[in-house]
């Protein structure tokens, strides 16, 4: 964060940057079991429609609202049990994306099966994504951003001599 110009504790103390929701509610299973999965996709269209985040590049976003405290996949779960907390601008709000983040978390009477983190795979050399993936210089974001199309999906990673 300090290095795009953030604060330097921004991690540490996040609650000191960013604004309060007025509402803040749990989203809670449905029924008991094992939550064996989430559709990403729809956690995040949760998100843009709290007003976390854009669905045009000039939107606003307002840093109050989102998901906290998500379970992890695997974890029991009894009826009733938060899923999530939600934060957000006014109740018909929380209640739209708790109704998107229900149909997005896949509870099941059994445990999934233990997969492996991804980056583990990728680190292990199991997955390769060089052939989807470009690494590109932070130095040279604005170059990147200018650019109208990508054969590979551009990864930053940083070259700065110093991180401030």
């Amino acid at each position: 964060v300090s290095a795009l110009g953030g604060p330097d504790d921004f991690m540490e103390h996040s609650a000191r940057y960013l604004g309060h929701a007025p509402v803040v509610k749990p989203c809670t299973a449905g029924r008991p079991g094992h939550v064996a999965g989430m559709n990403a996709r729809e956690v995040g269209i949760a998100v843009v429609e709290l007003g976390g985040g854009r669905r045009h590049a000039d939107d606003a976003i307002d840093s109050s609202v989102g998901l906290t405290e998500f379970v992890e996949v695997g974890r029991q779960v009894e009826s009733g049990e938060p899923l999530c907390l939600v934060h957000a601008a006014s109740e018909a709000d929380a209640d739209q994306a708790i109704a998107l983040i229900r149909r997005a978390v896949r509870i099941e009477e059994t445990a999934p099966r233990e997969i492996p983190a991804i980056l583990e795979r990728i680190a292990s050399g199991e997955i390769s994504v060089a052939p989807y993936v470009e690494r590109f210089p932070m130095s040279r974001l604005n170059e990147l951003l200018r650019r109208e199309h990508h054969a590979r999906r551009p990864v930053l990673i940083p070259d700065f001599e110093e991180v401030r």
